[in-house]
């Protein structure tokens, strides 16, 4: 792990370097650049040690500039001459996270960095797992694509875009039309494998950009940011390929799928900026009125069969 000495002497680098012998830290020396950020930045140190020399009036500034570092977690160890004791309380509360006094022994000097490792490694495990947490609240458990909710947010963040750029928005509701069916004809888990395989596909054949998720249990929404009805259409017949041109296998079994897909789009003048309380309603609304066009040509599409396509007229 990068550590990173901060206003260093001879001295102190080779009592630091002595007690940090054999292990896995690798001490570097501030170059003395101000502000000292950057180089914190610039080296990806995660534990800094900032060597407070007697004539050094006071430290909370110098820590306070460290812990308004945004990223990972910054370890602050201060390494203070004993009569600066009466600036402790000082130090800790602008952001220190440890001191100890000069001088000290190899074993108390590597514990202290001991400690430190540990506590950065607690702080990157509980941002991992909050990180994990957002992503599980956003995703669809069976498919992986986003849930309703959060596709519903992506799209209206998505409609400012629309409104300033003055570029369209369409839609594509895909109908699962025989999931339903596969369940009660070969089981659950046969059910699951043919639904993450179906999500797969899907999301393969749009774009890196294009919002997808789960709408209802066998409904899926597509919006294509940039895209008008007529180029819609064209990403549902290469949607529909993609699903229904070679059947699932499972276990020996071929199953089919079948769909029917709903096209529909927005123009940019009926879409607000999201600049205010009013312009999110008038989004919200409008967002409503095009996912009901496609599924209402979704719809229609079931009514002429099985692996159709139906565009709504505007």
């Amino acid at each position: 792990m990068k550590t990173l000495l901060v206003n260093p002497t001879p001295a102190a680098f080779d009592a630091i370097s002595k007690s940090l012998a054999g292990s896995t830290i690798e001490l570097l020396q501030s170059e003395g650049r101000d502000p000292v950020s950057d180089e914190i930045k610039n080296t990806g140190a995660r534990i800094i040690l900032v060597n407070w020399s007697a004539d050094d009036s006071s430290m909370a500034p110098l820590c306070e500039s460290i812990r308004g570092i945004k990223g990972a977690y910054i370890y602050i160890l201060v390494i203070l001459p004993r009569e600066k004791e009466k600036f402790l309380t000082e130090i800790m509360d602008t952001g220190a996270d440890d001191f100890v006094f000069r001088p000290f022994s190899g074993v108390e000097f590597e514990l202290r960095i001991r400690n430190a490792t540990r506590l950065i490694a607690m702080q990157d495990s509980i941002v991992s797992s909050r990180k994990k947490l957002m992503l599980h609240a956003k995703e669809d458990p069976q498919t992986g694509l986003l849930n309703r909710r959060a596709l519903m947010d992506e799209v209206l963040n998505e409609m400012g875009r629309v409104s300033r750029e003055m570029t369209l928005l369409s839609s594509i509701m895909v109908h699962f039309s025989n999931y339903k069916d596969i369940i009660d004809t070969y089981g659950r888990e046969t059910g699951e494998y043919v639904l993450s395989e179906f999500s797969m596909r899907l999301k393969k054949s749009c774009r890196p950009y294009d919002k997808i998720g789960r709408y209802t249990v066998s409904d899926f929404l597509v919006f294509l940011p940039g895209s008008g009805a007529e180029n819609s259409l064209r990403v549902s017949e290469r949607i529909m390929s993609s699903l229904t041109g070679t059947e699932i296998v499972y276990q020996k079994l071929k199953i089919p799928v079948e769909v029917s897909l709903g096209v529909s789009e927005i123009y940019p003048d009926d879409v607000a900026d999201n600049k205010t309380v009013n312009d999110h309603l008038m989004n919200d609304l409008l967002l409503d009125a095009l996912i009901k066009r496609a599924e209402t040509a979704a719809e229609k599409a079931v009514a002429h069969g099985i692996n159709t396509i139906e565009v709504c007229e505007s």
